[in-house]
This record gives C-alpha cells, structure tokens and sequence, in this order.
C-alpha cells in the first residue's frame, strides 16, 4: 500500500475525520500548490523583466500562504517528534520550547511588501 499526503487525506474522510481531512488538504497541498504557482507567475514575469501585473498583492498573497504550508512541521513539533507522544525528558521539552519559540516569532510578513 502507498502512502502519499493525497492517501492520508482519503483516509482521514473515509473515517468521518472530514475537518481533519480538509486541514491536512489545505496544510499539505492546497497552499503549497498555491505558493508554487505564485512564484511561478512572478518569476516568469521577472525572467522577461517586466513586472507582472498584480506584483504587490501576489507578494502578499505569497507571504500569508507561507506560514499555512509550513504548519505541518509545527505540529510535529508540538506533538512530538516522529510519533514520541510523551516525552519526559528535558531535552523533548527544551525542543518543543524552541519549536513553539521560533514559530511565534514568525509574523509571515515580507519587508518589501506595505500594508495599503
């Protein structure tokens, strides 16, 4: 049997997860995808050295997308690491510090990009 992000999304709604399923969709593959094809669209533009129609709000959109495709990491983060679900020991809980540390931290803000 594979195992694929598209495959645990199957199995998540198949189990009457479809909340779950729908965030593991959206984290994994829906924002990703949107990022990818953003980037795309700007660096085709750029490549011909023109600015591409939407520059600014393509920005943003990049930038409030990233921090969603990267919650995954998070979570594991959080939850444990590779399936460790309690961790009593001090180094587990210094990395869960700095793991919750570093991702508050990050404001998904891009200093090229101004509010308008």
């Amino acid at each position: 049997m594979e195992t694929t992000l598209w495959s645990a999304v199957q199995a998540l709604y198949a189990d009457d997860m479809a909340p779950v399923a729908m965030l593991v969709f959206a984290t994994t593959i829906l924002f990703p995808l949107a990022e990818l094809l953003m980037m795309c669209y700007l660096l085709v533009a750029m490549a011909q050295r023109r600015t591409p129609p939407g520059f600014e709000r393509t920005l943003r959109g990049i930038c409030r997308t990233r921090p969603w495709g990267m919650i995954e990491v998070f979570m594991i983060g959080v939850a444990g690491y590779g399936g460790e679900a309690v961790d009593h020991s001090a180094g587990g809980a210094w990395r869960r510090a700095l793991v919750v540390r570093c991702a508050g931290g990050r404001t998904g803000r891009h200093p090229v990009v101004r509010p308008a």
